[in-house]
């Protein structure tokens, strides 16, 4: 037997014996209270008789009920209304998020132990995920099924409804352990991400979280990246208000956000808040990239647009104040605004609920720049770095930590950054903006006006707009201005 109806039957199994222990044990109970009840109140000898044979009579009546009765639904991702008919993605109130299945990890190994140490590892990730929100995680007893089972990955996600598959193995290599995963694509069963952890055997509990955190966050961070990128491949006509949030962290994460390509994101936003207005994530999302709009200097009025932010802000945090993915978003948004603090806030909030999203260290890093508190900076920076160094934001990391000498003046280490920043993402025009400033300080004029040159190429607006993130407090006023002057020039 295979399949759906395989998968049935070991549910069937499994409520089946759960339901016998409890009556048999509930029976002997009542049949203990009955005795000494009728021994306390002097009750007639027939009682525990009648009590006993009630009980004989409905144990059969429970079997049967035990075996084909349905099982509830779960509140986590099990429910028939969050499943989609592709298979590939759930619905979460309105709009859709990605479907993972961490399938029980395999015990290479001859020690028991180890066997429930990969169970458990397997319940962890499955926890680690589910914090994250942004992603529908099926639960324990459903892929607990295939346990020591050799399945086929897309079976899996046929079966199950799902995008995404997540499986692992533990082995003993000595006194060391080895512990790999992988992520699986399934549609085609393609590989999306891999990962070893050679750890000593001795130790392994101790450092669990530690490779537990590592596996979440590395999984939760390919996920996000593989969505945007297929959900920037949808015509702008079909998009879903999920697809269109996608679209926005693509764009977040892309090489860089022409004024079009900005433009039409914010329109898909707001066609997507129109079309969904309870969905947090469209209005968290447009109000990110309405500010990203305004502080880069891609509008004509940055004004108007930091005002139709905030009301989407205030919008998508009651709507999901206590979603990370949301969380994030909006601290975000209000890092650049002069509202550092209350981003912190946000951030510290999403923390709490995921520790393993990786992103908020992202924005985390910059808050504690524009606060002033660089060496949180550093560390954060280096989190995300390690948590996700292929992060869906990752060709950024360069870019935001070359604020720290940024800030300090240090513009030699800064430019050494900023190049990099500007090769992985040649087409956003901020850094160009500061390597033009490093430049002038550094008296290197010519150079400057070689990089103006290239900037105004890209966006020739910037000579007359004002760049609010200029005027974030990264930047020396004095310099800022010296460079923006050659620009204009």
């Amino acid at each position: 037997m295979d399949g759906e109806p395989r998968l049935k039957m070991e549910h069937a199994r499994g409520r089946f014996a759960r339901v016998v222990v409890i009556y048999l044990g509930v029976s002997w109970l009542l049949i203990q209270v009955a005795n000494t009840l009728e021994d306390a109140l002097e009750l007639p000898g027939w009682v525990d008789w009648a009590v006993t044979v009630g009980l004989v009579i409905g144990f059969p009546v429970a079997i049967v009920y035990a075996w084909f009765r349905k099982e509830p639904v779960e509140a986590n991702a099990d429910s028939a209304a969050e499943r989609m008919p592709s298979g590939d993605q759930v619905s979460i109130g309105s709009g859709l998020r990605p479907s993972v299945a961490v399938l029980p990890f395999v015990n290479l190994s001859d020690d028991n132990e180890k066997e429930y140490f990969a169970d458990g590892m397997t319940e962890d990730i499955i926890m680690g995920l589910t914090a994250g929100r942004h992603i529908a995680v099926k639960s324990r007893s459903s892929t607990f099924a295939y346990k020591g089972q050799s399945v086929d990955i897309r079976d899996v996600a046929e079966q199950l409804g799902v995008a995404y598959v997540v499986e692992g193995t533990v082995r003993s290599l000595g006194d060391r352990l080895r512990i790999t995963v992988q992520l699986l694509g399934a549609e085609r069963g393609d590989h999306l991400w891999a990962e070893k952890f050679d750890r000593e055997a001795s130790e392994i509990f101790e450092i669990q979280d530690e490779v537990i955190a590592s596996i979440t966050s590395a999984v939760g961070a390919t996920l996000a990246r593989t969505e945007s990128q297929r959900a920037a491949r949808v015509q702008p006509h079909s998009l879903s208000a999920w697809q269109a949030v996608q679209r926005g962290s693509f764009y977040r994460g892309a090489s860089g956000n022409s004024e079009s390509e900005t433009n039409g994101s914010i329109e898909e936003l707001r066609a997507a808040t129109q079309s969904e207005p309870d969905y947090a994530y469209a209005h968290s999302m447009l109000a990110w990239m309405l500010h990203y709009r305004a502080i880069n200097g891609l509008t004509d009025d940055p004004a108007a647009d930091i005002d139709e932010a905030r009301e989407h802000l205030t919008r998508g945090l009651s709507l999901a104040p206590d979603d990370p993915f949301n969380l994030n978003i909006c601290g975000g948004a209000f890092t650049y605004i002069g509202e550092a603090a209350r981003a912190e806030e946000l951030c510290d909030r999403a923390l709490a609920i995921d520790p393993n999203y990786a992103d908020v260290y992202f924005n985390l890093g910059m808050i504690y720049v524009l606060l002033g508190r660089l060496e949180e900076a550093r560390v954060a920076f280096d989190t995300v770095e390690r948590m996700a160094p292929e992060g869906p934001i990752s060709r950024y990391y360069e870019w935001y930590r070359s604020h720290i000498p940024m800030h300090m003046g240090d513009y030699a280490a800064a430019e050494a950054l900023v190049r990099i920043a500007i090769d992985k993402a040649p087409a956003y025009t901020t850094p160009y903006l500061h390597l033009i400033i490093i430049l002038v300080e550094l008296g290197r004029t010519d150079e400057a006006k070689e990089v103006a040159g290239r900037v105004l190429a890209i966006n020739p607006h910037l000579k007359n707009r004002r760049v609010i993130v200029l005027e974030a407090g990264v930047v020396d006023s004095d310099a800022a201005g010296r460079g923006m002057a050659l620009v204009r020039e």
